[in-house]
């Protein structure tokens, strides 16, 4: 998304800070590899060359490579899950042969083979 960032902030650089706030523009989901939302730009330059260090005491970062943007949710709309256009499942392999019988919480005793071991050798068996 950086070259759409870059560009956005070209657009926007003759605008006065307060202009430059209100900018909201769609993400293209081809041009960004699926992701759907908004783009607005942080104040101030999105990839200053130089980041000052908000810690006292640590040195500011002299080569900055990291760009800034404010990412906004896309607009609510309905999602009907399906898979996408021309996929292919497997065929199945699992069998009921392949499944073990679980034992339910509710049918467990909830004692552990140890249990009752210890118990008889407590009262001396």
């Amino acid at each position: 998304l950086s070259p759409y960032i870059f560009s956005l902030d070209d657009r926007c650089k003759q605008m006065n800070e307060r202009e430059r706030a209100l900018v909201k523009e769609k993400v293209d989901p081809k041009a960004s590899g699926g992701m759907n939302g908004y783009i607005c730009l942080c104040a101030g330059d999105p990839c200053p060359p130089i980041f000052r260090s908000p810690v006292a005491g640590m040195e500011d970062i002299v080569d900055n490579q990291v760009i800034c943007a404010i990412y906004i949710l896309p607009d609510y709309h309905k999602h009907i899950t399906r898979p996408p256009a021309g996929v292919r499942f497997p065929k199945k392999i699992v069998s009921m042969g392949d499944l073990k019988e679980a034992v339910l919480w509710h049918q467990d005793s909830g004692r552990r083979p140890m249990d009752n071991r210890r118990r008889l050798m407590e009262n001396g068996r």
